[in-house]
């Protein structure tokens, strides 16, 4: 594939026009990213409510969504994703038109290793991953209803003038749920032949390795064959190669200003599992309340394909659908290293899916428990929306998981999604349907304005997470340049307003616990320490005298903020403790 597929394009119907090289409208970009859906919806929230996006000439905030493969395509290597883009009317304009000097804000749902990488990227003529508009109308309509939520109104139409400032320009930050050490291994994994042994941990290097997905292709060594959608057919992400120092490993040109960056938390959230439906079907995945690990990962790998491996109604069985996010998707990721290639079990999602050393199913489709439950199937669904459309949807049984937000789990009804402590853990309420002292419908994903038995949002505290005790979590980050830009800084602070009451993370201010880092020897990637920045208001929280992150985090054994500050103090090591459960 040509370098030109790193481009991110936007095309608006089929007659397009074509799009200018740079940037050449008037307003000023505080921040454009692309990456995790996991962010997508709190981030574009955070947006919607910064002073510089507010009209007070209407009292309305400046907002505009998107996510119609047949209107809008945004193409990284053919990818296809959703987009929100929030501005000011600047003094004396409106919404509708804006006048300078106003800001920008814009992020492209993706997944977190392709928002890494169109940060990192550097093309041949030094630039890098580029937004580009090919418009055949000057003002696009907005999405109805917002993608943002259903308390959310997009502007009727997308200023030709943000349009023209937006074109052209460089992808500024990440939005990710892993850390781009974490991404790095992941799209590298993809490309080794599949089968192949790949060392991951540097502490137990001869006992901990994963294997090679063979994604790469025989032309190039540095770009791969798309994964596809199972759920979706026809959607796909693309697979590129990216250094996180040095030089991109596909044009050798210096990564420059990208190679002094740094990793900004908005906060730490768990993965939920959920199945469906829950119709009240005798032998349903539903009918039971907790799920423990071994069995999860079953489910996963294609081990299991019956309810009753779960609920153990042989009478009532019924086969089940494994919903598979893509091996660069930073949820993934963590689940993949928190469950089923975890230490305990060292397999993978991706398990017999090889032909030779390439990848075998592409879309994967593949029957579990051996093909000897007819209709059980692991598929691949690409992205938060895929999992939870495919969920929603659901008539067979079905499960699947996905990074807990107040957005992510808007339309879920008691009927189409039922979420499952693991190991007996609740990684939302206080204790499965209980928090505060009031009892509530076990399994119910919280919405705003229930009222018990329905859980709210206030009923999310992440007490269990936030103690340690769910081990199915992670920080949740913006990579930017070094110093961070006022933009990132920003938008972080008005995702903690936004928090406040959409419970969609564990803020800063309360944090408790932290991931262990670790060495990626494969990839000659070191624990520099566990970190100094969980909280900026509180500088060396971790380590005290540290230099700040470096290292894996994913999968890594949770540790106590405080306790880990006692270690350095106590044994004079910047370094914290290192990760022993890997």
């Amino acid at each position: 594939m040509k370098l030109m597929k790193y481009l991110l394009a936007l095309a608006f119907l089929f007659c397009v026009t074509p799009s200018v090289s740079h940037a050449a409208g008037n307003g000023t970009i505080q921040y454009l990213a692309s990456g995790s859906s996991a962010l997508f919806i709190e981030l574009g929230r955070a947006a919607a409510a910064l002073p510089d996006t507010l009209d007070p000439g209407t009292g309305l905030h400046c907002y505009w969504t998107k996510n119609d493969p047949n209107k809008i395509i945004i193409e990284v290597g053919n990818d296809r994703g959703a987009i929100w883009i929030a501005w000011g009317p600047g003094p004396g304009g409106t919404c509708t038109n804006p006048l300078p000097p106003y800001n920008i804000y814009a992020e492209m749902s993706l997944d977190s290793v392709i928002g890494n990488r169109c940060f990192f990227m550097v093309d041949a003529g030094g630039a890098g991953c580029v937004l580009e508009f090919f418009a055949s109308q000057p003002n696009p309509p907005g999405t109805s209803p917002s993608l943002l939520g259903a308390a959310y109104t997009d502007a009727p139409f997308l200023p030709a003038d943000v349009i023209n400032t937006l074109n052209g320009a460089r992808m500024q930050e990440a939005a990710t749920d892993i850390r781009p050490e974490d991404a790095k291994f992941a799209v590298a994994r993809m490309l080794t032949v599949c089968g192949q042994p790949f060392t991951r941990n540097a502490y137990i290097q001869t006992s901990y390795q994963t294997y090679g997905l063979g994604y790469g292709n025989q032309s190039t060594q540095h770009t791969g064959t798309p994964v596809q959608s199972f759920t979706n057919l026809g959607t796909q992400f693309s697979v590129y190669d990216f250094n996180i120092s040095g030089y991109d490993p596909i044009t050798s040109v210096a990564l420059g200003s990208r190679a002094n960056w740094a990793a900004t938390v908005v906060g730490a959230q768990p993965i939920v599992v959920v199945v469906s439906p829950n119709d009240g079907a005798a032998g349903r995945l539903a009918s039971s309340n907790d799920i423990i690990f071994s069995t999860l990962s079953e489910y996963f790998l294609g081990g299991y394909g019956r309810t009753s491996d779960l609920t153990g109604d042989e009478l009532n069985e019924h086969a089940v659908t494994a919903l598979i996010p893509e091996p660069q998707s930073g949820t993934y990721n963590v689940f993949e290293y928190s469950v089923p290639n975890s230490n305990e079990f060292k397999t993978s999602q991706d398990i017999n899916n090889c032909n030779g050393i390439y990848v075998n199913e592409n879309p994967l489709h593949d029957p579990s428990a051996n093909g000897a439950a007819p209709g059980a199937f692991r598929v691949r669904a690409l992205g938060t929306d895929q999992v939870t459309a495919a969920l929603k949807a659901a008539t067979t049984d079905t499960i699947g998981y996905f990074f807990w937000s107040a957005g992510n789990a808007e339309g879920f009804t008691p009927a189409t999604g039922k979420y499952l402590t693991v190991n007996g853990v609740d990684p939302l309420l206080d204790s499965y349907g209980m928090s505060g002292g009031v009892a509530y419908n076990p399994g119910e994903l919280p919405h705003a304005g229930n009222v018990a038995p329905h859980p709210p949002l206030t009923a999310v505290t992440f007490k269990n997470l936030n103690q340690g005790d769910y081990a199915i979590w992670s920080a949740l980050r913006i990579v930017s340049v070094s110093p961070v830009p006022a933009g990132v800084t920003n938008l972080v602070a008005a995702a903690q307003t936004i928090n406040a009451t959409a419970n969609d993370f564990v803020p800063l201010s309360s944090l408790q616990v932290w991931k262990s880092h670790f060495n990626i020897s494969s990839l000659s990637i070191l624990n520099n320490n566990n970190g100094n920045t969980v909280n900026p208001a509180t500088p060396g929280d971790l380590c005290p005298g540290s230099a700040g992150e470096g290292g894996g985090e994913v999968g890594g054994m949770t540790i106590s903020i405080h306790g880990n500050k006692d270690f350095c103090t106590d044994f004079a090591t910047p370094i914290g403790i290192n990760d022993k459960n890997q």
